[in-house]
């Protein structure tokens, strides 16, 4: 996970004005001597107009399965089909990290809750990359970073 000015669709080629703790889709990318990560919208906000939005592709994820830099709410919430391409400065991307505490099947193990976290993620995962990719493929068209013009979160 990483702490994001994850772009608005008012201004999608520029960081956002608020902070958000986002989920780091990709490994990094190198492109022309920048580095650039992809990242999934993060909030503490939810309501039936996100969920309706995204069709469900909503991660919950409550604070006692994210190890790390500790979130400031108790849950955080990822849109996995809201994604935007970040360069890895700190204009972009401030100190933070964390990780979830579920992906692994040690991790899992017994533990009922992190089991369904982990099938919900892996539910969503395809829809996560295919967004990946229009963002990436923007960006190689375009040399724009960010969210893909037109992107309404809600």
């Amino acid at each position: 996970m990483l702490k994001c000015q994850f772009p608005y669709d008012d201004a999608p080629h520029s960081p956002g004005p608020k902070t958000h703790f986002c989920l780091a889709v990709d490994a990094l990318l190198e492109y022309r001597g920048r580095t650039y990560v992809v990242v999934a919208y993060g909030t503490s906000r939810i309501d039936d107009d996100l969920l309706d939005a995204h069709q469900g592709v909503v991660l919950t994820v409550k604070s006692s399965f994210i190890k790390g830099d500790p979130l400031p709410k108790d849950r955080g919430h990822f849109v996995l089909d809201h994604v935007a391409l970040l360069p890895l400065t700190e204009e972009w991307i401030l100190p933070f990290h964390a990780e979830f505490d579920f992906m692994t099947k040690e991790q899992r193990g017994t533990d009922p809750q992190r089991y369904e976290i982990w099938r919900a993620f892996e539910f969503s995962k395809s829809v996560m990359f295919r967004a990946t990719y229009e963002v990436l493929d923007h960006f190689l068209k375009t040399k724009k970073v960010g969210i893909l013009p037109g992107t309404k979160l809600r």
